[in-house]
């Protein structure tokens, strides 16, 4: 699995007690962090895609399971266990379950 170097900024807001100014400093770090292949069952692709970039994840869409690393699906689709989930299990596939349809639930996964 190919490693993608991605810079971190943080951005911190801090008040100087003795002026009242606002002082923003931002730091960089320096993350190496391996490029994931997601394949997303019954997830809304570009929600998915919106998902990775506002985190800025190494991350890439796979278009099967061949190509996945994990399997992204909703619990809906997880209870009905269509035939690309059973063949994502046999391959030994770690599978995230999301509750909804959102960003925020991509973004925790």
């Amino acid at each position: 699995m190919p490693e993608t170097r991605t810079i971190v900024k943080t951005r911190t807001t801090t008040r100087t007690p003795s002026r009242g100014r606002t002082c923003i400093r931002i730091r960089e770090t320096d993350s190496i962090l391996p490029t994931l292949r997601v394949l997303p069952h019954g997830v809304n692709r570009k929600r998915l895609e919106q998902a990775i970039k506002e985190l800025r994840l190494p991350v890439i869409i796979a278009r099967d399971s061949s190509e996945a690393d994990v399997v992204m699906t909703l619990k809906a689709e997880y209870r009905q266990k269509t035939a690309g989930l059973r063949e994502a299990e046999d391959r030994g596939l770690p599978i995230y379950v999301l509750k909804s349809n959102t960003i925020v639930q991509m973004g925790r996964a």
